[in-house]
């Protein structure tokens, strides 16, 4: 998935892993691995899973200059989650970012990529990374 060898950010308290790496282009990447504490609440609601996607997107498009720009349900390796893109502007210059989210185990998978170009059509990198993902 990454263009070079990622650096990994270990938090061994939280179990939480985190790599980042990004390309001579700009374009950042960053795949998350999140365990999630799930309470008693969480665990008789019947679509936990579908309020997880929902944190995670509204925590993404949070800031006032962030703007969805598609969402869609996505199906991987058997495993069932959500991917989004959006546009945001940031000290006054517009990036594009697009994740993929799947949920399961108690694991939070977040992959990112965060563009200073669209990305849109044919770009080799949207492509690359998201059928990496798949």
């Amino acid at each position: 998935m990454f263009p070079d060898t990622p650096q990994v950010s270990d938090n061994s308290t939280r179990r939480d892993t985190v790599y980042v790496n990004a390309s001579p282009e700009g374009i950042i990447y960053v795949s998350e691995a999140v365990y999630a504490k799930r309470n008693l609440k969480e665990i008789l609601m019947s679509h936990f899973q579908d309020s997880i996607y929902a944190t995670v997107l509204r925590t993404t498009l949070n800031a006032p200059k962030y703007k969805l720009l598609y969402k869609k349900n996505i199906a991987s390796n058997n495993l069932y989650g959500l991917e989004f893109g959006y546009k945001a502007l940031v000290k006054g210059r517009i990036y594009y970012g697009y994740n993929q989210v799947f949920y399961f185990n108690n694991v939070l998978i977040n992959n990112s990529l965060w563009s200073p170009d669209s990305l849109t059509g044919e770009r080799k990198p949207l492509k690359d990374f998201l059928a990496r993902l798949n």
